[in-house]
């Protein structure tokens, strides 16, 4: 069954350490003018798609909000059949979109510690708190579990270095929700309205997006670019269908594969 779909990451494929990866637009353009539904994946947790959007517009990326996937929407998903009483270490913008869909009842157990990027969380207080929520019997949910991430001043801690002090404090594994757990990716390949064998998963890291697609029965297309430069591939890992130096080899590759 030909390619129909991409599910395409944004840090370290599109742009990486806040510079735009040569060729990336034009083989955005490429891809659409050939006719591939795309959906960008990230596991930016710090910022909802409305503001990673006009971030990316402004230098000129063409990529819409509802283009945008990421752990937040993954996270109000996981919580649409519950009532809960959510507490959120996360920037505020993100706290006060979640508090909109799932207002705080203040008199009233936490039932869910929310854990997203904590760039902005207060230190010690907060996680202590968060600690003790857990140990009274909140469920944990995370929102991605990379450890680090790289930005234009150097290596910053991620998410999920957070999330595992909190779990080996507690002694409570986390609900993960974004890359590479399986939901994730099947919640954007049904965004997409495709089946697994008409989507490839496109990205640089072979933690999240090249072991996203393998759990989720999908083709994959590893870049060499962001996280691929210093990551090495080895045997015993999830294995891409496809290597490339960067995504502008992309739209040549698919009109390949699906000749």
């Amino acid at each position: 069954m030909p390619i129909r779909g991409c599910l395409i990451d944004l840090d370290g494929t599109i742009y990486s350490a806040g510079t735009l990866i040569e060729g990336a637009v034009a083989a955005i353009e490429q891809l659409r003018a050939a006719g591939y539904q795309l959906l960008f994946l990230t596991n930016t947790d710090s910022q909802l798609p409305e503001t990673l959007a006009a971030k990316l517009q402004a230098r000129q990326i063409p990529i819409q909000a509802h283009e945008i996937m990421n752990p937040l929407q993954a996270i109000a998903t996981y919580l649409a059949d519950t009532d809960p009483n959510l507490y959120i270490l996360a920037p505020q913008i993100v706290k006060t979109w979640l508090e909109q869909q799932y207002p705080p009842k203040p008199e009233e157990p936490v039932s869910h510690v929310v854990l997203g990027h904590c760039g902005d969380v207060d230190g010690y207080a907060s996680l202590n708190l968060a600690f003790r929520h857990l140990l009274q019997g909140a469920e944990f949910l995370v929102s991605q579990p990379g450890r680090n991430y790289l930005s234009n001043t150097g290596l910053n801690l991620d998410t999920g270095a957070f999330a595992a002090l909190l779990e080996y404090a507690s002694q409570i594994q986390p609900t993960i929700l974004g890359k590479p757990t399986k939901t994730f990716f099947e919640q954007a390949m049904q965004a997409l309205n495709l089946s697994a064998d008409e989507v490839v998963v496109v990205g640089d890291d072979l933690t999240t997006d090249i072991v996203g697609a393998a759990n989720s029965g999908m083709a994959s297309v590893w870049l060499r670019t962001g996280k691929g430069q210093d990551q090495t591939l080895t045997p015993s890992m999830a294995q891409p269908t496809w290597i490339l130096e960067s995504i502008a080899e992309l739209p040549a590759l698919l009109a390949e594969v699906n000749n």
